[in-house]
This record gives structure tokens, sequence and C-alpha cells, in this order.
């Protein structure tokens, strides 16, 4: 009963600790540093964030009940916690031969996998080091997350880095043009695309550089299906995909979406 209640008390004060470095409040930064130096944490050392979700419910605490068991046994230190269906852990690289983290995030996938005996998506942010950046690398980890697994499906694994444009355009989500560049862009398709065929069409169109052919080949459609649909496309927005300007504007819309729709 005492272990258990010291071991509630300890995981309480990790859980406070990981939301005030998290936080990152201003003024806050020295105090964070040194509650996480008394619990084993430099955070002055190179170290990673890592977020995790699996779609079914209830699976977060087999997660982070996992990790904290296969991270001690690495030895390293980390502070995991839940928040809501999401796992998140900040895990110390000090020590380790080499700051890139894929083997250690592939190992991290692999043990939420096992411990769920289901799919999880995984985002990780970029290394970095003390504590006035670590909510940074929680922001990038949990955009990784979100958009990995709308793009890359449920059981993925995504790097920040890998994110390459959307980097940007999450940056700038709050932005009322973001979604007005949108609209206005694809406002004459979304209309009348009734079941999205439209929409698909054109993205996996923009996606293979303008080819019809390997559009057709990417939605398992015949040329000539692509074809018609891409006319139909043209006659609705009133414009021509064989302008470049044309591609650009209709594709970055398209990624803009995807990003709103998170």
């Amino acid at each position: 009963m005492r272990a258990r209640a010291a071991r509630d008390a300890r995981d309480e004060a990790e859980e406070e600790l990981l939301d005030a470095l998290t936080a990152g409040r201003p003024g806050s930064h020295e105090a964070t540093r040194e509650r996480a130096k008394r619990k084993g944490f430099d955070v002055d050392a190179p170290y990673l964030v890592v977020a995790a979700d699996a779609p079914a419910s209830g699976k977060a605490a087999k997660i982070r009940g996992a990790w904290e068991r296969q991270l001690a046994t690495m030895r390293c230190s980390a502070l995991v916690r839940e928040r809501g269906a999401t796992t998140v852990a900040l895990i110390s690289l000090a020590g380790r031969r080499t700051p890139e983290p894929k083997s250690l995030v592939d190992q991290l996938h692999r043990t939420a996998r096992a411990a769920t005996a289901a799919a999880v998506a995984l985002g990780y942010g970029a290394i970095r080091s003390g504590a006035t950046e670590v909510a940074a690398a929680a922001r990038e980890a949990e955009q990784a997350l979100a958009m990995g697994r709308r793009l890359f499906g449920p059981d993925s694994a995504t790097a920040f880095s890998d994110l390459g444009l959307y980097r940007l355009l999450y940056a700038l989500q709050p932005l009322p043009e973001l979604r007005d560049f949108r609209d206005q862009a694809l406002a004459r398709l979304r209309g009348k695309d009734r079941g999205g065929e439209l929409l698909k069409t054109l993205a996996a169109y923009l996606a293979t550089n303008g080819s019809p052919t390997d559009a057709a080949d990417r939605l398992h459609l015949h040329r000539n299906t692509v074809l018609y649909r891409l006319g139909r496309i043209e006659d609705l927005l009133q414009a021509d995909l064989r302008d470049a300007e044309v591609r650009l504007s209709l594709h970055l819309a398209l990624k803009i979406g995807d990003v709103l729709d998170v």
C-alpha cells in the first residue's frame, strides 16, 4: 500500500514537471531546470520528445508503462506521461554514441505496438537542449504525430523534419488567410464533388507531376477515367491544369486543407 502510494506520488510529481517543461512559461525555465536536475534529468544535455497515439481507447497507459520499462532498461533518463489518448515522453540522449534518434524511435514504436496489440501513430521533434527549448520540441512532436497520422496512416512514425511544407502551413494555421486561400481555390470544385472523387483525382494528378497515366495507376483507374475527371475539374475551376501557376496554387490549397482538417 505504501509502495503504491509512493509510486503514485512520484508519477504525479514527474507529470507536473513534464507539464511545466513543455508549457515553457517565461520566467519559469530556471526553476524547472533545477527541478528536473533533482529528478536526475539534465535538460542542458541533448534530448528528444516523442508523442504516440493509438486509435483504440485506454491504450495510453499501456504505452506509458511499456516505454518507462524499456527506457529504464536502456538506462535513458526520461519523463513520460499520458495526455488523454496521447503518450508523451521527454527522453535524455546524454551519453548516447550517436544523436541520430531513428533507431530509438523505431524501438519505441515497436514497443508501443506490442504493448497495445494495435496500430500506433508516433511523432517526434528535432533533438534539442536547454529548458527553454522543451516546449518547442513538444510542439514539434505533437504536430508530427497529428500530420503523420493523417498523411501516412495510423501506424506511422513521423519526424517533424519530414513534414516539409506542412511545417510552415501548420505554423500559419491560425491565420484566416489560410482558410480563405483554400476556399477560394477549391470552392467551385468542392461544391460539385460528391464523394470527393474529383479532389482525389486532382491530388493524385498533382502528386504525380501532372501525369494522367501515373495518376490513373495511383488511383487504380483507367487513364480515360482520369482524363475525363481532369476535364471536369478544368471546367468547374475555369482553369488550365497545364499552367504551372495553376497547379502550384491548387497543390498548395490541397495541402492547406490537410492541415486545416487535422
